[in-house]
């Protein structure tokens, strides 16, 4: 009868330590495993407001410009926004009418095929463009007044009419002889939001782990 050498007789030994050691190392994981719980927690961004109420996110609030025919005073019109209070996400939805025109120039809107539909446009913002920078008071969360937008030297930010559609919004210097109505197509963009403004409205969820009543025996990370 042979005999085992003793190295053979140690690597079985090893091998069989090895295996009972793994075993209750396995056994004791899942007990714990039990005892592990991943929870995700929504985090969910506020959207931005109108001053009626109404929620926007950034991909959400209306931006574009129009196509508009040739005109001596009126030389671009563009859809913009403006913050009105960062802390709250409150914004007010602005037309903004480029051109050659005086600082104190008034206008008029109307529904082009209804123009028995004629308001005085509420002006809220008067920026002469400037190479050095616009005098502007508010932040403009797109339609930036700067020099490589705009053709014109002047920008006259006014407030939305909601009884006047924006596609079919048509717009003239008040107080004057010619009285000929601008109007264009809106065409829709997807500009991007000025950065540090730009933010979506959408659920992120981020994912903790928790361990509960675990005991002494449980392996540690």
């Amino acid at each position: 009868m042979m005999r085992k050498s003793p190295l053979v007789i140690i690597a079985a030994a090893i091998v069989t330590i090895a295996v009972v050691v793994a075993s209750k190392y396995f056994l004791t994981a899942a007990k714990c495993e039990n005892q592990i719980v991943t929870l995700s927690l929504p985090q969910i961004k506020l959207p931005y407001k109108t001053e009626d109420g109404r929620a926007l996110s950034m991909d959400g609030i209306p931006r574009g410009r129009f196509q508009i025919s040739a005109d001596s005073e009126i030389t671009q019109i563009e859809l913009s926004a403006v913050m009105l209070d960062p802390s709250q996400n409150l914004i007010k939805q602005v037309l903004m009418i480029g051109g050659n025109f005086p600082d104190v120039a008034e206008f008029e809107l109307s529904d082009r095929f209804r123009r028995k539909i004629i308001r005085p446009a509420k002006v809220i913002d008067r920026i002469v463009v400037q190479p050095s920078g616009s005098n502007t008071n508010f932040i403009y969360l797109f339609a930036p007044p700067e020099v490589t937008r705009w053709n014109g030297s002047r920008i006259v930010s006014i407030e939305l009419d909601d009884a006047i559609p924006i596609n079919h919004l048509s717009v003239r210097r008040a107080n004057t002889q010619s009285k000929k109505w601008v109007e264009g197509v809106f065409v829709r963009t997807n500009e991007q939001i000025k950065l540090g403004y730009a933010r979506k409205n959408e659920a992120k969820e981020y994912k903790a782990t928790y361990v509960y009543g675990v005991s002494d025996s449980c392996p540690k990370e």
